[in-house]
């Protein structure tokens, strides 16, 4: 019996892009509660958690391809792993600047703030991904 990976991988960069958020969002209001750069490895787990995410959702996704669906759902497959890919890219792409600007104007706060916006844009197309991945799960039972 093959076990699907996707479901068990997904939840870690979900839970470390919110996490980011959260603390790059605290640090703003509460510079001494938080330090300043847990949300840049947060998201740095995410991004690395992200691209193990997308390679078992290839794997899934050739799956529920050789399976006789209808069109509604490889429409609602075909959102899922665009959003899903685009999320893994800008992700790792967002860490890899934030951690190059961190170290290079260490003491620029205009950076955090730019990049909280980046991350509740990145937070909203988490959410909507999530939405199709559970469109598919729990009411098409793709994946199951």
């Amino acid at each position: 019996m093959k076990i699907p990976l996707h479901p068990l991988v997904i939840h870690f960069p979900i839970a470390f892009i919110y996490g980011a958020l959260f603390f790059t969002g605290l640090q703003l209001i509460k510079p001494n509660w938080t330090c300043r750069i847990v949300g840049l490895w947060m998201l740095g787990l995410s991004s690395i958690t992200s691209v193990l995410a997308s390679i078992t959702g290839q794997w899934e996704m050739k799956k529920a391809r050789s399976s006789d669906y209808s069109s509604a759902i490889h429409e609602i497959l075909d959102k899922h792993g665009f959003y899903g890919n685009m999320i893994t890219w800008l992700t790792l792409l967002t860490f890899l600047v934030w951690l190059y600007l961190f170290f290079k104007y260490m003491d620029n706060k205009l950076f955090d703030k730019i990049i909280f916006i980046i991350l509740i844009i990145l937070t909203t197309m988490v959410t909507i991904t999530g939405y199709y991945g559970g469109t598919l799960v729990w009411e098409h039972q793709v994946g199951i």
